[in-house]
């Protein structure tokens, strides 16, 4: 299973939308750490967690939506083309394990692409607070963020898996009204479910845990 969850972020890295996600985040890493470094100097460093906390709920936006997007696009592909669907039923792997190995390698890639930035600027801010902020804090701001993005990979690789079953080549189409869909329900019937609006509560509950602002 591991291996087949491997081929497939194989797969997944080479898509153009994955690399122009990749960049995405780049993007917002950069941003966001000279805006911290900036307001450092300005002696607001008491303000630095909300900051790097603000930033992964744009890395939920673009990168995670942009990723999605790409995987929801390339769902059946990624098994299907170059000969990749051949080679695993050669190997044994049923046609279930595939698709649950390429909804992992989803997840995956989702948390990655949002992790990592999304760390660095955790301990970018953890370093640059004024007055130091305390070493509990700090963990429970990364073990809260780590939380946040593994659900949140999880959550869209499922809706990426039935996006495909529902619209196969148009996939994208479909993860797109499955999203905002109900979100744009919302500002008619309030009680909508909404996985944007869900993950928009998380995080600033994250952030009123954490004692920002």
């Amino acid at each position: 299973m591991r291996a087949l969850v491997e081929l497939y972020d194989r797969r997944l890295r080479k898509l153009t939308g994955q690399r122009l996600a990749k960049l995405s985040s780049l993007g917002i890493v950069t941003a966001y750490a000279v805006t911290m470094l900036v307001l450092s100097s300005r002696g607001a460093g008491e303000t630095l967690d909300a900051v790097a906390l603000r930033a992964v709920g744009w890395l939920s936006w673009m990168v995670a939506g942009m990723a999605s997007y790409s995987a929801a696009r390339n769902f059946s592909a990624l098994h299907e083309n170059d000969g990749i669907a051949w080679l695993v039923s050669q190997r044994g792997y049923p046609s279930r394990a595939c698709r649950s190995a390429r909804r992992w390698a989803v997840a995956f890639r989702i948390a990655l692409l949002c992790g990592i930035p999304a760390l660095a600027l955790v301990a970018l801010a953890v370093g640059l607070s004024r007055p130091p902020m305390p070493l509990s804090d700090a963990l429970m701001m990364t073990i809260g963020v780590c939380g946040y993005l593994i659900l949140l990979g999880a959550v869209l690789a499922w809706i990426v898996d039935w996006s495909d079953r529902l619209g196969n080549e148009r996939g994208g189409a479909v993860l797109i009204c499955l999203l905002l869909g109900p979100h744009l329900a919302r500002q008619i019937w309030p009680i909508t479910p909404s996985i944007p609006a869900f993950f928009g509560w998380l995080m600033d509950e994250l952030i009123f845990a954490n004692g920002a602002s």
